[in-house]
């Protein structure tokens, strides 16, 4: 039974971030239409980490 719980944590913790990687992009789409490219610098270096985490923890 525990392997079945530790899948099921495992398969949270991969929706958490994939979810979290997608709000991530909208967020920085929405700011980049309202405030301009240079302004998101920060955010979209943050995204870059984000989304490569998410891509290697599969």
């Amino acid at each position: 039974m525990s392997g079945a719980v530790s899948d099921a944590t495992n398969i949270a913790h991969a929706r958490m971030d994939s979810d979290r990687a997608r709000l991530l992009t909208l967020f920085i789409a929405w700011k980049i239409d309202t405030l301009g490219i240079k302004a998101v610098m920060t955010e979209f270096s943050a995204i870059t980490l984000v989304a490569l985490n998410v891509e290697g923890s599969r």
